[in-house]
Parts: C-alpha cells; structure tokens; sequence
C-alpha cells in the first residue's frame, strides 16, 4: 500500500509540474532584434588561417526559434574566383538566467566551433568573446557587430601569438 501511495504521489507531482506554465523568454532577448531577418553582407576575409585576402560575398538569415529563446543564424558565402572555398555557419544566440549574459554557440564549414558571451549593446555596439576552436587549436575570438545607418557592421578577430588579428570586415543591410 505504501508503494501505491507514493507511486500516486510522485504523479500528482509530475502532473501539477506540466500543468505550470513555462518560463517567458527574458525581456533582454529584445536587444537581438536588429539580427532577425534576411541581410546581404560584402566585405573582405583579411589574411588569415585558412585562406588569402579576397572580397566576401553572402548572405545571413536571422530568426527567433524555440519558442523565442534563441535567435537561429545561417550564413554563407557566394562561391567566386577569388573565394572558391566559401565560408558558411550556422549558429544560436540567446540569454543565460544564471549569469545574466548573452551567450552564442556556433559551427562552420570548417569544422571549427565557438562559444561566447556578450553583456549585451553597449550605445550601437555588440561584442562577443569566447573561444574559438579551429584547426586543432582554441583561439581567443571576438565579433563585433554595430549598428549603422545602413545595417550592420561586422568584425572579426582572433587573438594569435600574442597579438589581436582582424580576419573579417563586412556590412550587412
């Protein structure tokens, strides 16, 4: 009888757990909204680990997805002569309750991944820092990203040897 009686306890519990409606996404997400819809971007890869200087080419698709927690971000790059090996990645941005920061998670073509966190817009800017792992090694990276009067601006660094290197410069409208 004891086990029944608990058994009939622990569902009661689980029951009035569903029943509870979720947690409402974190008024801060807001701030991502600059990031939701179809942009084109053009700028230039700099010099870098995996490829020389050329013009980039491409296009990012922000959306809100699960149920507005996140912002879901594809991006890729157009193939040309001067890029034949096109960049593309996909990745999600959202609000950690427990430590009060935006957090990203991202993957490329490339096999390379990042995590990173941002305290969010300071005036018209965005910054993410994190590591960046990619060819065997973790990178220190940071993604810059303001807005302008004609979209946004996006750079890219990561920190080698020492020293802090630009590898991406691009607007996005």
């Amino acid at each position: 009888m004891k086990k029944i009686c608990l058994a009939v306890v622990c569902l009661l519990i689980a029951a009035v757990s569903f029943a509870q409606e979720p947690p409402k996404p974190n008024p801060k997400l807001k701030q991502l909204q600059p990031f939701i819809g179809t942009f084109t971007c053009t700028g230039t890869a700099i010099d870098g680990p995996g490829a020389p200087e050329h013009p980039t080419k491409g296009t990012v698709v922000g959306k809100w997805a699960e149920n507005n927690y996140w912002v879901a971000a594809t991006y890729k790059q157009v193939k040309t002569a001067k890029n034949p090996h096109p960049y593309a990645g996909q990745g999600f941005w959202g609000f950690d309750e427990e430590t009060q920061k935006f957090v990203s998670g991202w993957v490329d073509n490339m096999g390379a991944y990042q995590i990173a966190e941002s305290s969010g817009f300071e005036g018209d800017a965005i910054t993410w820092n994190g590591p960046n792992h990619f060819g065997g090694k973790t990178y220190k990276s940071r993604d810059v990203f303001t807005k302008t009067a004609k979209g946004i601006h996006h750079i890219f660094s990561m920190e080698m040897d020492g020293k802090w290197v630009q590898l991406a410069d691009e607007t996005c409208k």
